[in-house]
């Protein structure tokens, strides 16, 4: 996720990203708040997830984390803005 350049990050309420894969419900990863920090929800992706600068770090990538990742950015009082991500996981091709 990038806030765009001028926004108030004072007004910042909160960053959460979503997962989801074609034909599932939506999950929460994590939620990001200035007030209360970091937290990571129960997924797969726990243990390997974090935030650095709004944006979702994963550790360890394998072909089950293909999917959907949205961030939604809510910024008082401007609201909620959400952008999508579409991840897709390659089979890992040995070097000889």
């Amino acid at each position: 996720c990038e806030l765009i350049q001028g926004q108030n990050l004072a007004s910042l309420s909160l960053v959460q990203w979503n997962f989801q894969q074609a034909g599932k419900n939506k999950n929460i990863i994590l939620v990001y708040s200035p007030d209360h920090g970091v937290t990571i929800h129960e997924s797969p992706l726990k243990g390997r997830v974090n935030i650095s600068k709004y944006s979702l770090v994963i550790n360890n990538v394998s072909q089950t984390d293909h999917g959907a990742y949205a961030c939604e950015v809510t910024i008082f009082p401007g609201g909620k803005f959400e952008a999508t991500i579409k991840l897709t996981v390659e089979e890992e091709v040995p070097v000889e």
